[in-house]
């Protein structure tokens, strides 16, 4: 009996610290929890009516990450594609780059999906950097961006070897209704062409 009222009690000043902090500093803490994991984002927000609140904050969506939902959301009414939106609205990387690899390569909207991929590289979203480097890299006229962003993996130092096998298992999860055009004349063709090839490797839609 002792031991509940002592747990009760630590429970109910652990609530009255959590009340005590600036509602910034909540959502700042909340959104580090989201981008680590979505279900703890959950579990925090069920903990607490000042978390709940603190949930609906757009920068929580801007952090959230989006490791453990679906890529293609079939039901657009559904909770989580209600929830992706929300997210991509509030510039989240995760987001903008699911989304924008949709819109390019299976919605064949070119535009849209290379602006949401640009944003989401912006970001520095890995993914988005590489899938966007390989797409101005196939396009003559833009050659010169891609190597900008060339020079961002060199001073970043990101592998490309990674962001190569995080876009093969994103191009495996949609439908491939777009492609790129191959080039063979230069010295990063290669890296175009194995990106074409992951392409072409995955449901090819006629």
């Amino acid at each position: 009996m002792g031991r509940c009222k002592k747990m009760k009690r630590k429970h109910q000043n652990s609530i009255s610290s959590i009340k005590s902090l600036p509602t910034d500093l909540v959502v700042e803490i909340m959104g580090l929890v989201a981008s680590s994991s979505i279900s703890n984002l959950i579990n925090m927000k069920l903990a607490c009516k000042e978390f709940h609140e603190a949930s609906g904050d757009n920068r929580i969506f801007r952090w959230v990450s989006m490791e453990s939902l679906p890529t293609v959301m079939w039901d657009l009414s559904s909770k989580t594609a209600i929830f992706v939106k929300r997210c991509e609205e509030n510039g989240n990387p995760d987001a903008l780059y699911k989304i924008g690899m949709i819109q390019y390569f299976s919605s064949n909207n070119t535009e849209l999906g290379r602006d949401l991929l640009k944003k989401a590289a912006d970001s520095g979203n890995l993914g988005a950097i590489y899938t966007l480097w390989i797409i101005q890299f196939s396009d003559p006229s833009s050659e010169m961006e891609g190597m900008e962003l060339l020079n961002k993996f060199k001073s970043e130092r990101i592998g490309i070897e990674k962001c190569r096998g995080a876009t093969k298992k994103l191009l495996r999860e949609i439908w491939i209704k777009n492609t790129l055009r191959q080039r063979r004349e230069s010295r990063w063709s290669y890296e175009l062409n194995v990106f074409v090839d992951m392409l072409l490797g995955v449901n090819l839609a006629m």
